[in-house]
Parts: structure tokens; sequence; C-alpha cells
């Protein structure tokens, strides 16, 4: 009895630790992270102090794939200062469609 219940216990961690090491899911090699770095480029690109931009934290930002596969959907938030100098967050969606030539189809919105 402690023998198979130390074995199922060892199978289920051993489940558990090779779930975490899988590869990222990606889209023609682009991953969700790489999409998402591509995205502040351009979130920040269209804020009024871009160089005060401070992104939200990894475990803060969703990612999904569009039904057929071919999408990246992000969303996230940035703290950057206004045109008076204080400090406002800004909720940001953005679009990522990676193709064959390197250069993705980027679509980008701030609110």
């Amino acid at each position: 009895m402690r023998k198979t219940t130390l074995t199922l216990s060892l199978a289920a961690a051993l489940l558990t630790l090779t779930g975490c090491f899988t590869p990222e899911d990606s889209i023609l090699d682009w991953t969700a992270s790489e999409a998402r770095d591509k995205c502040h480029e351009w979130v920040a690109d269209k804020l009024k102090s871009p160089s005060t931009a401070e992104f939200e934290k990894d475990s803060e930002y969703t990612s999904e794939k569009e039904m057929d596969g071919t999408v990246w959907r992000i969303r996230g938030h940035v703290d950057s200062q206004n045109d008076f100098g204080g400090t406002v967050r800004s909720e940001w969606s953005c679009t990522v469609k990676p193709r064959e030539d390197d250069l993705p189809l980027i679509s980008v919105r701030v609110r």
C-alpha cells in the first residue's frame, strides 16, 4: 500500500514538473512573450512620454491565440506620465499576426 502511494505521488510530481518545462506555444516561431515585447514598443510610441513607461509584470498580462491559430491577442497596462507630469495607467490591447517574411502585422489600441 505504501509503495503504491509513493509511486503514485512520484508519478504526479514528475508530470507536474515536466508540464513546467514544455516549450512555449508559438505562431511561426513567435512566442506570446516575443509578441508582447513588440507590442510594448508600439504602445510606447503612442504615449505622451514613452521614456517614463513602466509596463505590467509578467504575471499581469494576458495572451491568447485566435481560433484559427494565426494571431496573438495580448492585453496589459502601462503606467506613464501625461502632459502635466502626473502618472496615469493606460490599458492596452494588441494583435500580432506573425508572417513568413518576419515582418508581423501589428495593431495596437491604448485606452
